[in-house]
């Protein structure tokens, strides 16, 4: 085959054109239908599965984990109980310019968890909490002191 930089141009630009125009139908080659009307918290229009609502972590806010500061968290990985946190931080991360009232529907906040001396890898673990139930949360090593180690936790989500 005889590739001029002409032919490579025209191929490379029938390539972008053909993914534009067939990029509607992505969605639906990847098993998903794309909605007219997009919905109020979908996100990307598709919606949220309700499973994900009926989630315990749907349901607490940053104001009741906020409440809870001080508070010793149960952590357990495939059931097996490996440490108790205590949360020590609620951090808002909304930028200055989302307007979010209380009880509005924008909530970005990063939770700080302290340890002991217990080394736990970046992974989802079980917690429970008396108060808030149980639920599941991404990890992810922090800061590492002499005496404790801080773990955290960032919860981005748009309410339905």
């Amino acid at each position: 085959m005889n590739l001029t930089r002409r032919s490579f141009l025209h191929m490379g630009s029938m390539v972008g054109f053909a993914a534009i125009v067939g990029g509607a139908s992505a969605a639906t080659a990847f098993g998903r239908q794309r909605r007219r009307h997009t919905e109020l918290g979908s996100g990307m229009t598709f919606p949220i599965p309700k499973t994900a609502l009926q989630d315990t972590l749907s349901k607490i806010t940053m104001a009741m984990f906020e409440a809870n500061i001080n508070t010793k968290f149960r952590v357990t990985f495939r059931g097996a109980f490996l440490t108790e946190l205590v949360l020590i931080a609620v951090n808002n991360l909304n930028p200055p310019f989302v307007k979010n009232p209380p009880g509005g529907t924008k909530e970005a906040y990063a939770l700080v968890f302290r340890s002991g001396n217990i080394d736990l890898p970046q992974n989802t673990y079980a917690f429970e909490s008396t108060k808030l139930g149980k639920f599941d949360l991404l990890l992810v090593p922090a800061t590492v002191g002499i005496l404790n180690r801080h773990y955290e936790a960032n919860i981005n989500r748009v309410f339905p």
